[in-house]
């Protein structure tokens, strides 16, 4: 048996024990082809929801938020906005209030109240928070002037974490910054992305997050894999819990003391010549790297379903 670091032992026991509360994840969101489709929590009785993108259920289960795509003509870009489908009713409400054309990658605050999102404002990718019925919106990384990206939420819903520049942000409800900390410290050599994002685990001790893996290879891949990591915010430690082979991509927290995550391997990459494209499927694995196991084929992007947590006050 391989031996535990203190972060890996930590995370695995908190883990489990809060996968024992009440009101834990009971339904998951994902991605297959241009569909959103949910599931239960164990990956069984997958049913077709809507059609979009960045799938984000909420915390309690009833709505999922995702990016809506609408053709503007054969000149133009298409617009991009948020938009919600009741999961019992498959009524769907498109955002149109928020300002500009390019909206996506929504994110539920803790209580459901809020969502956090990517936006192309004034020339500058930045995060804003708007209320659930599409009002309230506010740009809070105006105050920056620089692009960041991939926002996601603490588990008490008063802050918000985004990167850009070399830097993770960790901002209030109005755009205040509380703390700005060199990716570097955090993920050292590895390439970040826009795309890359990190999620704080629920006692904000660990962030997980996914970057590059600069000096690794996959055959038919002609960029440098994925991986995904979890760091020690208070000794300062990164270790890696993918194993090579793998590309790994947007992770999140599964109960369990387990992540959740899209990924494939070099059996996934297209075969023959002409348009194809790489199969990707969610994996489960433990913390401490463990266990890693196909979860769903042919999805990605999956979020998770919980009804601990509470949201912003106003």
């Amino acid at each position: 048996m391989r031996n535990l670091s203190p972060i890996v032992i930590a995370v695995v026991l908190f883990l489990l024990l809060t996968s024992c509360l009440p009101g834990r994840a009971q339904t998951i969101a994902f991605q297959r082809d241009d569909g959103i489709w949910i599931s239960d929590i164990t990956g069984r009785g997958q049913r077709f929801l809507c059609r979009g993108y960045d799938p984000e259920i909420s915390p309690d289960g009833r709505h999922v938020a995702f990016t809506h795509y609408e053709d503007a003509g054969p000149t133009a870009a298409p617009d991009r906005s948020i938009a919600i489908c009741d999961i019992a009713s498959r009524d769907i409400e498109v955002m149109r209030s928020m300002p500009g054309s390019t909206h996506f990658g929504p994110a539920w605050s803790p209580r459901g109240d809020w969502i956090a999102v990517s936006s192309y404002v004034n020339g500058v990718w930045g995060v804003g928070i708007v209320r659930r019925d599409g009002t309230s919106y506010r740009l809070l990384t105006g105050g920056l002037q620089r692009d960041t990206y991939s926002p996601t939420w603490n588990h008490r819903g008063d802050r918000i974490l985004c990167h850009g520049d070399g830097f993770l942000y960790t901002l209030d409800e109005k755009g205040g910054v509380r703390d700005r900390v060199p990716c570097r410290d955090i993920a050292g050599d590895y390439g970040m992305t826009s795309a890359t994002s990190f999620r704080l685990s629920r006692d904000g001790r660990c962030l997980l997050f996914d970057a590059d893996v600069p000096n690794e290879t996959m055959a038919g891949l002609n960029e440098p894999p994925g991986a995904l990591f979890v760091h020690d915010l208070s000794s300062g430690k990164t270790e890696r819990i993918t194993p090579r082979g793998i590309c790994g991509f947007y992770p999140t927290w599964y109960p369990g003391g387990k992540v959740l995550f899209s990924g494939f391997g070099e059996g996934d990459m297209p075969k023959g010549e002409g348009p194809a494209r790489i199969t990707v499927h969610l994996y489960t694995i433990d913390v401490s790297g463990g266990n890693l196991q196909v979860f769903i084929e042919d999805a990605r992007d999956a979020s998770l379903s919980s009804l601990v947590g509470s949201g912003l006050t106003h």
